[in-house]
């Protein structure tokens, strides 16, 4: 009496204990991304460093078609958030969620990767400044909105309370049981494409 749900119902499920194995368990995890219809991740997931030379390539030769002269380009400031992620993008990536919901409806703090990638956004600002707008406007009607679904290793008792207290919330229809969500960080190591198990688009 008084437990809380993410503590009681793991317990329950495995007999009373929670019994923790030797080794990481396999987890399906969710990325969320927004990227052209041809990609098949045949490199699998990448982290932020190895994306990066990509992502400002694609993001100037947009910045050009939309209409700015090159000596235009890269004259916007980058941002705090931008600034910190590349600061640490050796270390970072590529990253999923273990709740499928919060993908699809993130909560309003959260970011929403099927509308672009934060360092797709975080580049358009910094490539185009306050024509910033129209890149993400021609990057959105080029790419559409992807789960990639993965599977990863986990050590369970970081991932089982969370399921569990997620699966209360929602037979007990609690509102936003998706903040009980948690993250996957790859730590800069790339999943690689025999870890994908699915490709989710969601244009129709």
């Amino acid at each position: 009496e008084g437990c809380a749900p993410e503590d009681v119902l793991p317990k329950l499920i495995l007999g009373g204990r929670l019994v923790v194995p030797s080794r990481p368990v396999e987890v399906m995890w969710f990325h969320g991304t927004r990227v052209i219809r041809a990609t098949e991740f045949k490199n699998g997931l990448l982290p932020m460093a190895a994306c990066l030379p990509g992502l400002v390539q694609m993001v100037e030769q947009l910045a050009v078609e939309a209409g700015l002269a090159v000596s235009d380009l890269n004259k916007g400031q980058k941002s705090s958030s931008q600034i910190g992620k590349l600061s640490v993008a050796g270390q970072s990536g590529p990253y999923a969620s273990l709740i499928r919901e919060h993908v699809v409806h993130p909560q309003i703090s959260d970011h929403n990767y099927l509308d672009g990638p934060e360092m797709v956004v975080d580049l358009a600002q910094s490539v185009a400044g306050p024509y910033a707008p129209r890149v993400l406007d021609l990057y959105r009607s080029k790419t559409a909105p992807c789960i990639v679904w993965f599977l990863g290793l986990s050590a369970i008792e970081d991932v089982l309370a969370c399921a569990m207290r997620y699966i209360y919330a929602v037979v007990h229809d609690e509102p936003d049981p998706a903040e009980w969500n948690t993250c996957f960080d790859g730590g800069g190591q790339a999943v690689p494409a025999s870890r994908i198990l699915k490709r989710e688009w969601l244009d129709g």
